[in-house]
């Protein structure tokens, strides 16, 4: 996993990479999120199944507030966790080309959900988003509640399998 995000760093031809169920680890996922601040050819990556952890998660984060070239991610199935989720959240804020992500199974709980719901109020590029199983309770489905009143570019959303009850599907009076 370290040894392909030096690759990611020096790469200027690589458009699609796949690396799903290589068990990268929280090192490799790291190093791939380091590799993706300066890439400026990569389009989609796919790292479903990899365990990249928190650490991973907040990597990747960082890497989407300055990328600016990545279109497409799949972090499905990889134990990101709240910091994670809440990593991915600020980035989401000030990215202005991811199209499609999808974290589904990554429980990043109420705190990672608040994040992306309050990213969505902002983020005018992404059109599809995957947050299928990730623990998100009331608070988290209420930040996403908002968003979706504001947000003009979300076609696609995922929400199921998640903890939001009546109180998370209301939000400041929006029925």
């Amino acid at each position: 996993g370290k040894a392909i995000g030096v690759e990611l760093t020096s790469n200027t031809t690589l458009h699609t990479i796949d690396l799903s169920g290589n068990n990268i680890g929280v090192e490799g996922g790291t190093a791939i999120g380091v590799a993706l601040t300066s890439n400026t050819t990569l389009h989609a990556i796919n790292l479903k199944g990899n365990g990249i952890g928190d650490e991973g998660g907040k990597a990747i984060g960082v890497a989407l507030t300055s990328n600016t070239t990545l279109h497409t991610i799949d972090i499905t199935h990889n134990n990101i966790g709240d910091e994670g989720g809440k990593a991915i959240g600020v980035a989401l804020t000030s990215n202005t080309t991811l199209h499609t992500i999808d974290l589904y199974g990554n429980d990043t709980g109420d705190e990672g959900g608040t994040a992306i719901g309050v990213a969505l109020t902002s983020n005018t590029t992404l059109h599809t988003i995957n947050l299928k199983a990730n623990g998100i309770g009331d608070e988290g489905g209420k930040a996403i509640r908002v968003a979706l009143t504001s947000n003009t570019t979300l076609h696609t959303i995922n929400i199921t399998h998640n903890n939001i009850a009546d109180e998370g599907c209301q939000a400041h009076g929006v029925a």
